[in-house]
């Protein structure tokens, strides 16, 4: 007798609750997400050869932009790290910070870099003989992304165009100069915000 009124209680408890708590906080579905990062600027982030081969590491090197989309407008800050060959084809993995005034939300990303194409030359002069006008150059990047913090979810990201101004080293090397405005990433995928 006594386990039919605990069940019986239990049972109209959790009627209860499926009349007062909302569908979706029942529920909780994933669903579908989408943000456009447009890039405002990227810094050099202090490259160096990797010995005798060919390649670069890149320390840590910042991208920062506004996001619309599902999160609601705001900046992003993205930090990565990447070992690149000379034409920047190469794997990247870093954290990006996205910050509106209500909310923040951290993003562990992760990708590839094709290397780089030449777009034009630009319009403006650059004073020196050897090379008067610097090189528009473009990357595309793929790859995927988790919320790490302030949401649940994950994504990729695919065939994002950056376009950039290529600065030359002392040895005649390109590296990522100002960013063309444009450029930007487009990320899609899954959440629970």
């Amino acid at each position: 007798m006594m386990k039919k009124k605990i069940l019986m209680v239990g049972l109209v408890l959790a009627l209860a609750l499926v009349l007062v708590l909302p569908a979706p906080a029942l529920a909780a579905k994933p669903a579908t997400f989408e943000a456009v990062c447009s890039i405002s600027a990227i810094d050099e982030g202090d490259p160096f050869a990797a010995g005798q081969s060919g390649r670069w590491v890149v320390p840590e090197r910042t991208i920062i932009g506004t996001v619309t989309g599902d999160i609601e407008e705001g900046d992003f800050v993205l930090t990565y790290k990447a070992n690149v060959a000379a034409d920047q084809e190469g794997n990247f993995h870093g954290e990006m910070v996205v910050t509106n005034t209500d909310d923040s939300w951290t993003i562990k990303v992760n990708g590839k870099s094709d290397g780089t194409v030449f777009v034009k030359w630009s319009d403006s002069p650059t004073g020196n003989p050897q090379m008067p006008y610097l090189p528009i150059l473009s990357i595309t990047i793929n790859g995927h992304w988790t919320f790490v913090d302030g949401a649940r979810g994950n994504g990729t990201f695919n065939n994002a165009v950056i376009a950039f101004i290529g600065v030359p080293d002392e040895q005649g090397n390109m590296h990522i100069g100002p960013i063309v405005p444009g450029s930007a990433i487009v990320m899609t995928g899954k959440w629970k915000p």
